[in-house]
């Protein structure tokens, strides 16, 4: 009786193991999603701007260092010792500035970086969130992160969800590898011809020495 019992409970547990679906898993790319927004053109435009008024602001000072410097050179032979250190000091000042800019700039433009692109890390992870929970995944890996990209090293061409997100953001990248599909097509159906031999009733046509030329 004991043995039939643990017959039995071997046999309701191999059901219900083998009835468990494994869970739906998905891929995509955070990094290409966010590529694929136009507001991201957007950011790295005023980013540009930015970056052009600090880039201007730093050659003037270098150019006025520059010019004193070299006023320095010129005159410092025949200044007073007085003077010359005061030269000599107004030069450290300048170029301390410079680099202080430099510094500021790089840091501001991170900074800005940061604040402005938050909102677009926001907006791609909600609605891959959303995705999932509307098409049933339970897993969804990003294969942009490098530490991720060594976990998942094949997957299955139905798992990608990055058009699904796009498509949920009102982004899509689908018009754009179709075309570069098309193209391939008919770059290998050129070089596929191109290798048939000519028969007689297509050598006016073929035009091989042509061919050879270019």
């Amino acid at each position: 009786m004991k043995l039939i019992t643990t017959s039995l409970l071997l046999l309701v547990i191999s059901i219900s193991t083998f009835g468990q679906a494994d869970p739906k898993t998905g891929y995509t790319n955070v990094e290409y999603l966010i590529s694929k927004l136009p507001e991201v053109k957007k950011i790295a435009e005023d980013l540009e701007k930015q970056k052009k008024q600090y880039d201007n602001a730093y050659e003037q000072k270098v150019k006025e260092f520059q010019d004193k410097y070299a006023a320095y050179q010129k005159n410092g032979a025949s200044m007073p010792d007085i003077i010359k250190k005061d030269k000599e000091k107004e030069l450290e000042t300048m170029q301390a500035a410079i680099q202080e800019l430099q510094q500021n700039a790089q840091k501001d433009l991170q900074a800005k970086q940061g604040q402005m692109i938050q909102p677009v890390y926001v907006k791609v992870y909600t609605a891959i969130q959303n995705v999932a929970e509307e098409n049933g995944y339970k897993f969804i890996f990003n294969t942009g992160d490098s530490n991720q990209m060594r976990n998942l090293l094949v997957a299955p061409t139905d798992g990608d969800v990055s058009e699904l997100v796009l498509k949920k953001m009102g982004a899509t990248a689908k018009e754009e590898v179709k075309a570069k599909a098309a193209e391939a097509k008919v770059e290998s159906a050129a070089k596929t011809e191109a290798k048939k031999p000519a028969t007689p009733a297509k050598k006016p046509a073929a035009k091989a020495p042509v061919k050879k030329k270019k």
